[in-house]
């Protein structure tokens, strides 16, 4: 399968090839549109060597990959957050990440607070920032670079001016009435949904690397799940995690790590934005393996053989947590 990469300017030639029949924008040497070129779906105007045409197989192209919804729905997403401009240089994983940042907004966790607001709330008192935003949503925590278009874009759908220079600790909690366990997900985006609420499962979220707020917890009362990214770098914070976890004395479970089922991604196809790789020169990739079960144990070394990781996000959790409620 192509991996196409697309940003928001190959978007919007994309659209004016379909709609104008040209595009005079600067695009050429991305891979989607190498690959058009090869595949002979578009070609350089004759007599310059700054307009791109189509060919006729090109709306079929076009259609086929689903261009003209998404191009609408992320054109939609970022005009009326006031962050589409002419130069818009963002990628469609970094305008995904946006959109999951604007979705805290419609998450209630406690006295009518939404999870944005509790975000907004964070960050101005210095126990979040830049970093933790980034590692959240963006997969790394120096994704978000100071005084950059995204940081700019991040700032405004957030609702405050700047980042803290020094980040606290912090812990962000989505409660529900009657909880029957507890997920603590290495990242936000399940957080912004309310799909584990409706399911009686609270979820907690401490950042990633950011373990720390983990040592000051006095008990905790339900059963403990970690859900996160199957990679080198999200099975070592689960090792770390789990290792506090057990330090806690008045606790209802250790920490049980959650077999995903989401679809295991070629690292090298995603490394626009994923950075974390498999040491293939280590047993099991330095993880210790007494920490995971046969299944766990058989499925990280397919993924560390096929240079394969597995998304938080590409998890089907409501199938998940069904399979928590069975096991009760």
């Amino acid at each position: 399968m192509m991996n196409k990469q697309l940003t928001w300017p190959e978007f919007k030639a994309l659209y004016q090839l379909y709609h104008e029949r040209k595009t005079g924008l600067t695009v050429l040497e991305r891979p989607y549109f190498k690959y058009l070129m090869r595949e002979g779906y578009i070609r350089k105007k004759v007599g310059s060597t700054k307009i791109i045409e189509p060919y006729r197989k090109f709306d079929d192209e076009y259609k086929r990959q689903n261009i003209e919804e998404l191009y609408h729905k992320y054109y939609s997403f970022l005009s009326e957050n006031d962050i589409l401009t002419y130069r818009t240089p963002f990628s469609e994983f970094e305008i995904k990440c946006l959109m999951n940042i604007k979705q805290c907004e419609n998450v209630i966790i406690e006295n009518e607070q939404t999870l944005l607001s509790e975000m907004r709330s964070k960050i101005e008192a210095g126990k979040d920032g830049r970093k933790g935003i980034s590692k959240s949503f963006f997969k790394a925590a120096k994704y978000i670079e100071k005084g950059s278009a995204l940081e700019d874009a991040v700032l405004r759908i957030i609702g405050i001016d700047n980042f803290p220079e020094k980040e606290g600790q912090w812990i962000y909690r989505v409660p529900c009435k009657n909880p029957i366990c507890i997920i603590l997900c290495e990242n936000r985006y399940f957080l912004t949904l309310d799909i584990a609420q409706k399911r009686n499962v609270e979820l907690w979220h401490v950042g990633g690397n950011n373990t720390l707020p983990i040592d000051n917890l006095p008990k905790i009362e339900y059963p403990l799940y970690y859900l996160c990214d199957w990679d080198l770098m999200g099975l070592q914070i689960y090792e770390r995690i789990y290792r506090k976890i057990e330090s806690i004395k008045d606790k209802a479970s250790s920490l049980q790590l959650l077999t995903p089922n989401g679809k295991p991604e070629g690292i090298k196809d995603t490394e626009d934005f994923h950075r974390s790789k498999w040491d293939k020169n280590a047993v099991l990739s330095s993880l210790t393996g007494v920490l995971y079960s046969s299944v766990h144990l058989e499925l990280i070394q397919k993924l560390i053989r096929d240079d394969e990781w597995i998304e938080e996000e590409g998890n089907n959790i409501a199938v998940i947590i069904d399979g928590i409620s069975k096991d009760m």
